[in-house]
């Protein structure tokens, strides 16, 4: 019981700590975002981004690269790798259909995490 009371103390704590902060909220973009997230790699909906949702995506993406290179330690090397898969990420919502896209996010994000790990 003790433990289930600290994993609510560092939550509550957590969630104060973001509200004191520029950081994106990963969470609610995620909770936003869950269908398109969960959705099966389906044909019929691997359909192009629309403009508001490439705008989005641009949005959301440079949040995340400003918060990531301001809040981690990279080196000049690291940072500009990162900077290069948000922009790669960017460009190919214009030209990828959403589902391929998605793949390449993961694949993006997960190797910029890696590199500098």
């Amino acid at each position: 019981m003790e433990r289930r009371k600290d994993h609510r103390v560092s939550l509550a704590r957590c969630r104060q700590e973001r509200i004191g902060s520029d950081a994106p909220d990963l969470w609610r973009l995620s909770r936003e975002q869950r269908e398109w997230l969960t959705s099966p790699p389906d044909s019929k909906h691997n359909t192009p981004f629309t403009e508001n949702e490439r705008a989005a995506i641009a949005r959301h993406l440079d949040a995340i690269e400003q918060w990531t290179i301001k809040n981690h330690q990279l080196t000049k090397t690291h940072a500009e790798y990162v900077r290069a898969q948000i922009a790669y990420l960017v460009e190919a919502a214009h030209r990828a259909p959403r589902l391929d896209w998605k793949t390449w996010l993961r694949r993006r994000l997960s190797a910029s995490c890696s590199s500098w790990a």
